[in-house]
């Protein structure tokens, strides 16, 4: 990756910056992946990812059994969390529809001899890393607060009344919910016409009733 292509997607980064990461011969590690809803990309524990364009499904797992669906938007990204602590998170990433992630050489970013450059990596970091916490936060506190019905509904609503997702499957694991009581909460309020679903949209009709749930 050039030096015009590296400042186009990572406008953070100043001209220092970028000249120090080519001074240390990084720059061909910085790789476009093209994911669509049909491809898996696994995260490799010394790169972070970035989103660039599109939406990325992110599955992340734990040594202990515990299990994390994240929907990343543009700029946002995973990895970052792998740099400072030593117990293993296994990621899969996915396109939702078609995406564009970078993967960045971050640990080896982080061995660079500018200590001004390492401090700015850090900053960028947990800036990404809050951003995460904060919307799995948001997320659980929701879940603890709602039924399954009540979740699926706000989470629409907090979207403008519609969504479009890649899958059923998706969307539950997005959620939390397991799929057959997705698909039972589905058809229950579309047959009491509080929201309308076809293919991969869903859209709410009667605010009113939402009010009543």
């Amino acid at each position: 990756m050039n030096r015009k292509e590296m400042a186009r997607l990572m406008p953070e980064l100043n001209r220092d910056d970028i000249e120090q990461l080519m001074k240390e011969g990084l720059e061909g590690e910085f790789i476009l992946h093209h994911l669509t809803k049909k491809d898996a990309l696994f995260p490799k524990d010394d790169k972070a990812y970035l989103v660039k364009s599109g939406d990325a499904f992110v599955h992340a797992y734990t040594d202990d059994g515990l299990e994390f669906h994240i929907r990343l938007q543009k700029d946002e990204g995973i990895g970052m969390l792998n740099i400072f602590i030593e117990e293993e998170l296994d990621f899969i990433l996915r396109g939702m529809d078609r995406c564009t992630v970078l993967e960045i050489p971050i640990k080896k970013a982080l061995q660079t001899t500018s200590i001004k450059f390492i401090l700015s990596l850090y900053e960028k970091m947990l800036s990404a890393m809050s951003i995460n916490l904060f919307k799995m936060l948001k997320n659980y506190a929701a879940k603890v607060n709602y039924t399954n019905e009540q979740y699926l509904l706000n989470f629409i609503v907090t979207r403008g009344g519609s969504y479009r997702f890649s899958s059923s499957e998706d969307l539950a694991h997005l959620l939390h919910i397991d799929l057959r009581t997705f698909q039972r909460i589905i058809r229950k309020l579309s047959d009491r016409g509080v929201l309308i679903k076809e293919k991969n949209f869903i859209e709410i009709l009667d605010y009113d009733a939402i009010q009543k749930i």
